[in-house]
């Protein structure tokens, strides 16, 4: 209950991530680092689980598949949200990085996400992302995204050093 860093990153990880890890009353994860590995199913990130104080979420090249569950909203320290070549589908999940003013960076490459309104309005997720005002890295490369790039990127693009759009529908 006391562990703040867990990098299980890089091992030939299998199954679903266990509930417990992300709902295991501990307060003190800051760090979670499971990239990288065979893991499977949905990210089993509960409402009444939220992790208050996680700082970096890892979870890259894994089969995770599912959407982005809205629970982890209630993570409002996020710095760095990666969750880029797994099966993820669903809208760009705007209502979640709304609460996250924190975020500095941002990967969802390489999944299967597709942009508001019947795909064809990405206008909702570059608005979301206005409150984050450190973000400096966001990855959205081939994903399913329809659209225009809306005028509110100009905006963001004062902090933003890399902005990944490459190999989507727009």
């Amino acid at each position: 209950q006391n562990m703040v860093y867990l990098d299980l990153g890089s091992n030939k990880l299998q199954g679903e991530i266990p509930e417990s890890l992300f709902c295991n009353g501990s307060l003190s994860l800051r760090y979670i680092d499971l990239s990288n590995n065979s893991l499977s199913g949905e990210i089993p990130f509960k409402n009444e689980c939220g992790l208050k104080n996680l700082s970096f979420l890892l979870l890259w090249s894994n089969r995770l598949v599912g959407h982005i569950p809205r629970a982890l909203s209630n993570s409002t320290q996020l710095q760095w949200l990666d969750l880029e070549s797994n099966m993820l589908t669903g809208e760009l999940p705007s209502e979640i990085v709304l609460e996250m003013p924190r975020l500095q960076i941002l990967y969802l490459s390489y999944n299967s996400f597709v942009s508001h309104h019947g795909n064809n309005n990405l206008e909702p997720f570059f608005a979301s992302l206005v409150n984050c005002s450190d973000l400096k890295e966001l990855k959205l490369a081939g994903n399913n995204l329809g659209g225009e790039i809306p005028p509110i990127v100009g905006d963001l693009s004062t902090n933003l050093v890399q902005l990944h759009l490459d190999d989507n529908l727009m």
